[in-house]
């Protein structure tokens, strides 16, 4: 994993950002690992989010791009840096809300990891 990439929790582990149900996003990994093996137990360092804390992630594409009439709403996780406007006919878990887009279509997102 790579610093910045969305951190999801989901039945106690941290799995990179990716599409899956039922996960929580809490913020993003402040620290690189490789758990190529895939061992349960790694510890990872977490930018936790809060009420006011504002992550910047890659816009998805086509009919889930996410637009500036989206401001305001959930958005939710499609891959390890990427967010999409919709659910993904319930295959994605919600990643937060949608606070701005920014002008090279970078989304910033307000995630709280406590709420």
């Amino acid at each position: 994993g790579r610093i910045g990439e969305i951190a999801l929790l989901k039945a106690g582990y941290v799995y990179q950002g990716q599409a899956m149900t039922d996960a929580r996003c809490v913020g993003t990994f402040a620290s690189r690992f490789d758990n190529t093996g895939g061992d349960d137990g790694l510890e990872v360092d977490i930018n936790l989010g809060h009420e006011f804390t504002e992550f910047t992630f890659s816009n998805s594409a086509g009919g889930d791009a996410i637009a500036q009439a989206d401001v305001g709403n959930d958005c939710y996780v499609a891959g390890v840096s990427t967010v999409a406007k919709t659910n993904g006919s319930s295959t994605r878990s919600k990643c937060g809300k949608i606070w701005r887009i920014n002008s090279n279509g970078s989304v910033v997102v307000r995630i709280s990891a406590i709420g």
